[in-house]
């Protein structure tokens, strides 16, 4: 996708809207929510992509109304999608897939369009995905989140830094971010690209069951078992289903499938 085709625009009409009967200010402050609502958004849905990299950029303001553009920068396709999600939720008026973070910052959009009795769009290339008015409301059902100690397994992606935390990629569709004490980091990262089993307090949301947070009590010993002697007996047992699956790592893979 060429970001030369991609333009996502924050716009505002009625009521006389224009760059010249605002505040500079609170356009500024348009700009950072903005960013801040689609970077969280960008994380939540992506979180291997490093949202302090430059993804996107503010690429112009039109004095048509109050029109705010920008431009993606990298991940293109991530980006865009990130946007769509944002719009889908005002047309829809199911906030659910997004996290705090973003709504917060989405509020403040809403709160200028209050306060100026104008209506905003949501535009991709100069076609408008969604609406919102001053009557517009963010609201959304807290989610049951649920706590208990578990164990989890995955592949450890990363492990280290300043401020230490850990990658874990649990799934195909996950990659688990939580923050650990320097000793843990240090020790996990002896196994880096290794399979590790990690015993700890879970937080998930009991709609997705998405593991939300974890809190890392200790690094267990992750042992392979018998998956490829079960394996082996099975593949005397089916038509050749597992005969193409020949390691513990293309194993593993399968199984964790859905």
């Amino acid at each position: 996708m060429d970001n030369n085709d991609n333009i996502l625009e924050l716009k505002f009409t009625g009521n006389g809207i224009s760059p010249t009967t605002v505040k500079p200010h609170e356009v500024a402050e348009l700009i950072i929510s903005f960013e801040k609502s689609l970077l969280a958004t960008i994380k939540d849905q992506h979180p291997e992509i490093d949202t302090d990299e430059l993804l996107f950029t503010f690429d112009a303001i039109h004095n048509e109304s109050l029109d705010l553009r920008f431009k993606p920068k990298r991940v293109v396709e991530i980006v865009v999608a990130s946007y769509a999600l944002i719009s889908t939720s005002f047309k829809t008026g199911d906030y659910s897939t997004l996290n705090k973070n973003a709504i917060d910052s989405l509020k403040s959009i809403t709160k200028f369009s209050r306060k100026y009795d104008c209506v905003g769009y949501f535009n991709h290339n100069d076609r408008t995905l969604s609406t919102f008015t001053p009557k517009t409301e963010i609201t959304v059902r807290k989610p049951t989140i649920l706590k208990e100690q578990t164990t989890i397994f995955g592949k450890l992606i990363d492990s280290g830094g300043d401020n230490p935390n850990v990658h874990l990629r649990i799934s195909d569709e996950q990659v688990l971010i939580f923050s650990t004490t320097h000793s843990y980091a240090k020790e996990l990262a002896t196994k880096l690209y290794e399979w590790v089993a990690l015993k700890g307090i879970a937080k998930w949301n009991a709609d997705t069951l998405r593991i939300e947070d974890f809190k890392l009590s200790e690094i267990l010993e992750y042992s392979q078992g018998k998956t490829s002697k079960a394996i082996n007996d099975l593949k005397s047992l089916t038509s050749g289903f597992w005969d193409q699956y020949n390691n513990n790592d293309e194993i593993n893979n399968q199984l964790l499938r859905d």
